[in-house]
């Protein structure tokens, strides 16, 4: 479930269509955001 958020950022990433170019920065936090998230959770998980 939590794969959806971070696909519609890479969507919006890689097909900045309707995005600036200075969007493009923008979509990439929430992007870097989870996937730090999830790398904490994996840690997490195997510790």
């Amino acid at each position: 479930m939590k794969i959806t958020p971070m696909k519609e950022c890479v969507i919006k990433f890689v097909f900045p269509n309707k995005y600036k170019n200075k969007n493009i920065i923008y979509s990439l936090i929430p992007f870097l955001l989870t996937l730090l998230k999830n790398i904490f959770i994996a840690i997490k998980t195997t510790l």
